[in-house]
């Protein structure tokens, strides 16, 4: 009775640890040719944990499937488990973006194309002058592009090879064709492109020129080239460093173009002002090696209004100050002494240049310091262009006492149609400054508008009256054109 009693126990508990085992189900996971992922048990209304995605050499893992027609995806943090149960992972090949630069010529879309795929080969680009001669794997035409061989494996930039069309016309370019081009340029700052190209003896005319610009391979802005209307030519524009490359074609008589045969390369460092304004004489010497000699390429970089490469160009005897439509006061440029004939401050002095508005907002100022070499203090506005009344003013004018300065002796020059050529002077006598303002819409035949006297003029810093150790335009809304900016110690008459 006793040994019966202790096998009913334990067949009893036997029975009670088998009703009470939870019941499970294998997960089996399917990866499609993918790499293996090992099968789960998973309790009854349990969730699967997610495992590491498998690998698949081409494809991309889109994750795992409760059908193989992958229609609906398993979502492991809802989905129970009821059964047992197959789970199916879906793939896409991997694709790679097959970009086309069609360095100038018409434009070609990029396209997608699966790993080790090879690219359809595109309608060829076309570019007026030139003939099309291939893709290319580097943009040094080294290697060309095999699109019945050559497989993609990666993110792929082709390059289009160019060769000028042999063409007859009586169109010459020039020994030097790009005419004294700069060859180097400052980040944002818009460098003038010059030609010297003829047709039947006769220079070409601007509207027959085409230039073009190819930009590094590594940069994220492209350069641009358009025209400045009021000076008939055309600039470039770069804003990151790097080596571009110029091309000149003309249209001859007969509507053929005709390619240059040289090219001319331009190196842009960055134009980027260091904070603390630490490398503002490196930026200044950049811009004035731009053009050497050109007075007005001279920026007045200041910390509390940064960089204004991009509303400048400059050229051989030009700078352009453009805000495309923006107002603010602006110091553009400062002129030190060193840049004045005889590179020393000036007792009397005659600034000339000629002046183009390009809108016909308020004014532009010539902001004066004067003293020494060393020790000069700001000494007012000596001259004041006010486009907006047709009308400029000088230091103790007849109207200099009027609001803001907003008025001038000098009334009705057409400052708003442009251009007008000035001649600002001084003579220091006895102690008496005497300033004269000339004008003339030619260049070539000058009035004298306004004579202004100073007395009791000191060599005191900051003095009207003391040497002129340099000056600013100060721009005021008004954007502008400024050539052919000079200061001499020879001081203007009509005598």
């Amino acid at each position: 009775m006793k040994k019966f009693l202790s096998l009913f126990i334990f067949l009893l508990l036997v029975f009670t640890l088998i009703g009470c085992k939870e019941t499970t189900y294998k997960v089996s996971f399917d990866s499609n040719g993918g790499s293996s992922v090992a099968a789960v048990d998973v309790v009854k209304d349990g969730l699967v944990k997610k495992p590491t995605a498998p690998t698949k050499d081409g494809f991309e893992f889109k994750g795992w499937f409760k059908d193989e027609e992958f229609e609906t995806a398993w979502d492991f943090e809802k989905d129970k488990v009821t059964g047992e149960l197959t789970l199916y992972a879906k793939w896409e090949p991997v694709k790679f973006k097959v970009t086309f630069d069609s360095k100038g010529g018409s434009s070609v879309a990029a396209v997608d194309v699966e790993k080790d795929g090879l690219v359809a080969e595109p309608t060829a680009p076309t570019r007026d002058g030139y003939e099309f001669k291939g893709w290319f794997k580097d943009a040094e035409y080294k290697t060309a592009w095999d699109f019945e061989n050559d497989k993609v494996t990666g993110n792929l930039t082709l390059y289009a090879k160019w060769e000028p069309l042999q063409v007859e016309s009586n169109v010459e370019f020039s020994t030097e064709p790009f005419n004294g081009t700069a060859t180097t340029g400052v980040g944002g700052i818009g460098v003038a492109l010059y030609f010297d190209v003829t047709e039947d003896g006769e220079p070409v005319a601007l509207e027959n020129v085409i230039f073009t610009v190819e930009s590094p391979e590594d940069v994220e802005f492209e350069a641009e080239i358009a025209t400045i209307p009021e000076l008939g030519g055309y600039y470039v524009r770069a804003y990151q460093p790097g080596e571009y490359t110029i091309s000149l074609a003309v249209k001859d008589k007969d509507g053929k173009t005709v390619v240059c045969p040289k090219t001319h390369t331009i190196t842009y460092s960055s134009g980027e002002l260091a904070s603390g304004l630490s490398n503002r004489a490196e930026m200044i010497a950049a811009v004035q090696a731009i053009y050497p000699g050109n007075l007005a390429a001279l920026p007045d970089y200041r910390e509390n209004e940064g960089v204004l490469n991009e509303w400048m160009i400059v050229g051989k005897d030009f700078v352009v100050f453009d805000r495309a439509g923006g107002t603010t006061n602006f110091g553009a440029f400062f002129v030190p002494f060193t840049n004045f004939e005889g590179g020393e401050p000036l007792q009397d002095f005659t600034v000339s240049f000629k002046y183009t508005s390009l809108n016909e907002d308020w004014k532009l100022l010539l902001s004066a310091w004067t003293g020494e070499a060393g020790d000069d203090n700001f000494a007012g506005d000596l001259l004041r262009i006010l486009t907006n009344r047709n009308q400029i003013g000088i230091w103790n004018d007849a109207d200099s006492d009027s609001e803001y300065m907003d008025e001038g002796e000098a009334k009705n020059i057409p400052l708003e149609e442009g251009p007008v050529y000035v001649k600002f002077t001084r003579v220091v006598e006895d102690s008496t400054a005497t300033f004269k303002l000339y004008t003339s819409l030619d260049g070539e035949n000058y009035e004298l508008k306004i004579t202004s006297t100073v007395e009791d003029v000191s060599s005191l810093k900051g003095d009207p009256g003391a040497k002129l150790t340099g000056f600013c335009f100060f721009s005021i809304d008004n954007d502008f054109i400024i050539e052919n900016l000079e200061v001499s110690g020879t001081v203007f008459t009509l005598d």
